[in-house]
């Protein structure tokens, strides 16, 4: 029996691992919401980090699934799965730009305070039935 660890992974390996973390807390995220957001943001993050530029595939599909899942479950008004792939994206463009984390973490809470406050009005607005501010 060999009990010398694995040091290195493989490419396709660590994508799939990588992929079905972002699907799977993708998925708990539409139902828990923004409770569950950044560690779905950072899967997707890393999947966007790890992902080779030219074959990006996993990380345009995945979103675009749960996003129908989204609207087949939670409607128009709920914002959870574009809201993990925001954020998740402004820590990969962070990274990759080099960015502080301050700012980082600057730019993510903006976005998700402004996806809080779109999700509340819209839910506002299904509620009530009208498309007016004073709803």
């Amino acid at each position: 029996m060999d009990f010398q660890c694995k040091t290195r992974y493989s490419y396709k390996s660590e994508l799939t691992f990588l992929s079905m973390m972002t699907l799977i807390f993708g998925f708990c995220c539409l139902f828990l919401g923004y409770l569950i957001l950044p560690v779905a943001a950072g899967f997707y993050a890393a999947l966007l980090a790890f992902e080779k530029k030219e074959s990006r595939v996993l990380s345009y599909i995945i979103p675009l699934a749960l996003l129908v899942i989204n609207i087949f479950i939670n409607g128009f008004c709920s914002l959870e799965s574009i809201g993990y792939v925001v954020v998740g994206a402004i820590i990969f463009v962070c990274y990759d730009k080099k960015i502080s984390k301050a700012s980082t973490v600057l730019f993510a809470t903006v976005a998700v305070m402004i996806m809080m406050i779109a999700s509340l009005s819209l839910l506002a607005f299904d509620e009530l039935g009208t498309l007016k501010i004073s709803a």
